[in-house]
């Protein structure tokens, strides 16, 4: 597996680990599974035969959805660090001359 498509499926999980404990937020749960239906085709076809590009735009948009996940959903320092890399995965996709 390259290390993109290891950070597709990092990204889809990001909401997972709050979800996954027992009693999370009901919210939490909720909106790990919207997330993980609606993009599971585009992970799926990412895998398969997505470029460089379609890849890391995948990627920032898997994490743009994780932080806009419910606020009891993570921490701050959780949401100040998806920030931090969508912001590097935007610039890996202009260096990349990606459109």
């Amino acid at each position: 597996m390259s290390r993109t498509t290891a950070v597709i499926l990092a990204a889809a999980f990001v909401l997972g680990p709050t979800a996954a404990f027992a009693g999370a937020p009901k919210a939490c749960t909720d909106y790990d599974r919207k997330i993980s239906s609606q993009y599971a085709g585009a992970i799926q076809k990412a895998q398969a035969s997505g470029s460089a590009c379609q890849k890391t735009a995948l990627q920032v948009k898997l994490m743009e959805a994780a932080l806009a996940a419910p606020t009891e959903c993570g921490s701050a320092g959780d949401r100040s660090k998806l920030k931090a890399a969508i912001a590097q995965s935007r610039q890996s996709l202009k260096d990349q001359g990606c459109p």
